[in-house]
C-alpha cells in the first residue's frame, strides 16, 4: 500500500510538474501573443497616419489640379480673345484649275485664306456690315466631322476692338441661317449655354 501511495504521489507530483511547464508555456505564448498584437497595434497606426497624410496630400493635389486645369482653360479662352466664328456660310471651293496652278503649297494655302476670307467679307458687305480687310489676321474654316454641312469659319482679328464692332453690327444677320459668335473653349461654351437657359 505503501508503494500505491508513493506511486500515487510521485503521479500527482509528475501532474504538477507538467501543469507547472503548461503554465510557464501558456505565460510564454501569452506574452509573445502581447509582443505580437503591439507591434500589429503600431503598424496598425503608423499605417492609419499614413493613410491620413496621403489622404491630406491627395486633396491638395486634387485642388492643384483643379487650380491648373483652370488656368489652362483661362489661357486658352485668352487666346481666342481676337476670334469671332461665322457659322452657316457657304464657301464656294476654290476652282480646281487655280487649285492645281497655285504653285508650292504656301502659296495655294495662302491664296486659299484670302479666298475665304474674300468670300466672308463679300457676304457682310452685302448685310450692310462695314470690315476692313487690314484689321483681319487669319480667316480659315475650321475643319469638320461631316464635308457635307457648312464649315464654321473663323476669323482672328488684328485687336479686340475690331471683333467687338463686328459683333455689334451681328443683329444686321437676322433673317439670315449666319451667325457671328464669339471663339469659346468647350468649358466657356457650357458656362455660356447655362446663362442662356
Amino acid at each position: 500500500m505503501a508503494s500505491l501511495q508513493e506511486r500515487r504521489a510521485k503521479m500527482i507530483d509528475r501532474g504538477r510538474e507538467e501543469i507547472e511547464d503548461i503554465k510557464k508555456s501558456l505565460d510564454f505564448l501569452g506574452e509573445e501573443v502581447s509582443t505580437v498584437r503591439l507591434q500589429q497595434k503600431n503598424i496598425l497606426v503608423d499605417l492609419v497616419e499614413e493613410v491620413k497624410a496621403l489622404r491630406l496630400q491627395n486633396i491638395e493635389k486634387e485642388k492643384r489640379i483643379s487650380f491648373l486645369e483652370n488656368r489652362v482653360a483661362d489661357l486658352e479662352q485668352y487666346t481666342r480673345m481676337n476670334d469671332i466664328i461665322v457659322t452657316g456660310l457657304q464657301i464656294k471651293p476654290q476652282s480646281y484649275a487655280r487649285a492645281v496652278t497655285g504653285g508650292d503649297g504656301e502659296e495655294q494655302s495662302e491664296e486659299n485664306a484670302n479666298h475665304v476670307e474674300h468670300q466672308v467679307t463679300a457676304f457682310l458687305h452685302s448685310k450692310g456690315i462695314e470690315v476692313n480687310n487690314s484689321n483681319i489676321e487669319a480667316c480659315h474654316p475650321l475643319p469638320q466631322r461631316n464635308n457635307t454641312a457648312k464649315p464654321a469659319i473663323i476669323i482672328r482679328f488684328a485687336n479686340r476692338k475690331h471683333k467687338t464692332e463686328l459683333l455689334k453690327q451681328g443683329r444686321k444677320l437676322k433673317g439670315s441661317d449666319v451667325y457671328l459668335n464669339e471663339h469659346l473653349t468647350k468649358k466657356m461654351q457650357t458656362l455660356q449655354e447655362k446663362l442662356d437657359s
